[in-house]
């Protein structure tokens, strides 16, 4: 026998028993695995507490550095490289000159001033560029000697977009700081802490989009070592869309799923999915 009800929806209870509906639907939409791959990598997120704390540092040093007769003829070796690099100027100069000038230069800095005076003449000319580059215009004939050809090689390294300074403060200071050492014959790295190599592999391997692929997988290898978790979940995820560009689709299979382990969702687990259909 059947049982009778004068039960019935009334308006309020149709669109509430709809929405329900609707939002289960949406859950299991979003939970269904949906093979896709990423087209652009993660980015560089930088602390402005590191940042004001690299600042306040640089500052420090700046005001504590020597300043004598081979300090100045550092600063000129530094400036004149400005120069040329203003002006293209590359012929004519003896590279090997120029490299034991430098050397000769900072061993008797050294000895005069102590192992610190490097580092604080480093820091004197990334507050001296701080204070004068402009990123909206092109370098001036004054300022070359500080800026040099700086600006063209953060337009390049995806610094500098339509005029415009897309880089954190930080990533600026330590890229320059790196130019510094180079040019003084030092490994571009030379004297950075932890948190200056994670800034500068950090934007090679996120954001140089025109650097060839290797050097930013090998930058985002150094990134991963001396970032935290967060950042080698961000190098992994970023190895694995370059390794999607270079079509080694089973290896970024491999890093998206793993991940995936500390990032819970549907996103990287797709992106491992889509990564492994592509390889078969």
């Amino acid at each position: 026998m059947g049982v009778k009800t004068d039960a019935r929806f009334t308006q309020a209870g149709l669109r509430l028993f709809s929405a329900l509906v609707l939002s289960v639907c949406a859950t299991v939409v979003l939970t269904l695995p949906t093979p896709a791959l990423p087209t652009e990598l993660p980015a560089l997120v930088v602390s402005t507490r590191v940042d004001d704390a690299l600042l306040t540092r640089d500052l420090g040093r700046a005001h504590a550095a020597p300043d004598d007769a081979d300090t100045r003829a550092l600063r000129q070796l530094v400036e004149d490289a400005g120069r040329r690099e203003g002006h293209a100027l590359a012929d004519g100069i003896d590279v090997e000159e120029e490299q034991r000038r430098a050397l000769a230069l900072r061993r008797r800095i050294t000895r005069a001033h102590g192992t610190r005076a490097i580092a604080r003449l480093r820091s004197k000319s990334v507050v001296a560029f701080t204070s004068r580059f402009d990123p909206t215009r092109a370098v001036g004939r004054d300022e070359l000697g500080v800026v040099g050809g700086f600006r063209k090689a953060l337009v390049s390294w995806n610094a500098i977009v339509d005029d415009r300074l897309v880089a954190p403060s930080l990533v600026v200071r330590v890229l320059y700081a790196a130019r510094w050492n180079v040019i003084c014959r030092l490994p571009p790295t030379s004297g950075f802490g932890r948190q200056e190599l994670r800034t500068y592999h950090g934007w090679f391997g996120l954001h140089a989009e025109h650097a060839p692929v290797q050097r930013r997988l090998d930058a985002l290898q150094s990134y991963r070592m001396n970032g935290d978790e967060f950042d080698r979940s961000t190098a992994l995820v970023a190895t694995a869309t370059l390794l999607v560009r270079s079509n080694d689709f089973m290896t970024a299979s491999r890093l998206f799923a793993a991940a995936s382990e500390s990032n819970p969702g549907p996103r990287l687990r797709n992106f491992a999915h889509a990564a492994a259909i592509r390889a078969e």
